[in-house]
């Protein structure tokens, strides 16, 4: 029975990888390209999934852009923070968390 629980815990453990996997790519593709750079193709390719794999964790592109949305909201504050954080006085603060957050802020594309 605890085989059955660890190999289920793995599979599991792996599914969310994998879904970060995913969302990673497509973080970095459009933080280098553009958000309308990102497409299913693109990110699979990234990452050496087939295109199909995005379809077993994300039901759409926009479903996928959505979490990716949602992520980058939830991964903001910490950005902000560490990058006021890292400035050496108050101009190149305001500077920094303008540029991190119009980089980072999600935006239609």
């Amino acid at each position: 029975m605890v085989e059955v629980a660890s190999a289920r815990a793995r599979r599991e453990r792996d599914k969310l990888n994998q879904r970060q996997a995913i969302l990673n790519a497509a973080r970095e593709i459009a933080a280098h390209e553009g958000r309308s750079a990102v497409t299913t193709r693109r990110v699979a390719g990234r990452i050496a999934y087939t295109h199909p794999t995005i379809y077993e964790h994300f039901e759409s592109k926009s479903a996928s852009r959505a979490e990716l949305t949602r992520e980058g909201y939830r991964l903001l504050p910490a950005e902000l923070r560490m990058t006021r954080a890292g400035a050496s006085g108050p101009d190149q603060a305001i500077r920094g968390v303008a540029q991190a957050y119009c980089v980072g802020c999600p935006r239609r594309g």
